[in-house]
């Protein structure tokens, strides 16, 4: 039976963004949410003061079941849809410590414990990824060996060597927020989207500079309107 035949000339850049962006603490993941379309928060995290002044609607994730609950009203529920634009997860480092605590209360096997961790982080990373909205996922930032090249690379964040290698090969933008000087000396943060030697990043849509200004908002009106 032939199968069906299709051509990447009639591909169409989705009308959903879906980004990771990792950063070190304090770099400003959490305030980038405020650039984002109508954004709604989960939180893992104790860090959501810096968005105050935006009044941006979020809810506290504890446990696994609060994630899955929250993934069911963000996927079933129309006022959901209706009102939010921006899906974001901070942080998926955050997340993924939550899952790592229940699953050791519950298997002590520690050669299983994150082998079942990935299993799990992996289907909430998909589940929410594919959810009909613009999502941002954030993480927290680690040096380590790239088991590809061999060469410490700054990265995202996971628990469990499985699982942070993973994380990148689950989106089409992946950038790192991060600092650069102008030639007078002064200090100012940009989206890096092109990775390097040194740092982790890519930008599948192919319209975005090597670094950008750290705004959702312009980013993901730059790649929908390629």
């Amino acid at each position: 039976m032939q199968p069906t035949i299709q051509n990447t000339a009639d591909l169409v850049q989705s009308a959903r963004v879906k980004v990771l962006t990792y950063g070190k603490a304090g770099m400003g993941k959490t305030h980038l949410i405020s650039t984002a379309d109508r954004p709604f928060v989960l939180s893992a995290e104790s860090g959501l003061l810096t968005l105050r002044k935006f009044k941006i609607p979020y809810t506290t994730l504890k446990t696994r079941a609060d994630v899955a609950a929250v993934f069911q009203w963000l996927q079933f529920d129309a006022g959901a849809r209706a009102n939010i634009g921006t899906v974001c997860l901070d942080s998926l480092t955050e997340i993924a410590d939550i899952f790592l605590a229940e699953i050791k209360a519950s298997c002590k096997d520690g050669r299983q414990q994150y082998g079942m961790l990935a299993d799990q982080m992996n289907q909430v990373i998909r589940d929410f990824r594919d959810l009909d909205y613009d999502v941002y996922m954030s993480a927290q930032q680690e040096y380590d060996k790239d088991d590809y090249s061999g060469m410490m690379i700054n990265r995202a964040k996971m628990p469990g060597k499985q699982l942070g290698a993973s994380l990148p090969y689950f989106f089409d933008e992946v950038f790192q927020l991060t600092t650069a000087t102008t030639p007078q000396g002064q200090s100012y943060r940009v989206l890096r989207t092109q990775g390097d030697t040194a740092n982790d990043a890519k930008d599948r849509s192919g319209c975005l500079a090597p670094v950008e200004e750290p705004h959702l908002g312009k980013i993901f009106a730059k790649i929908k309107s390629t």
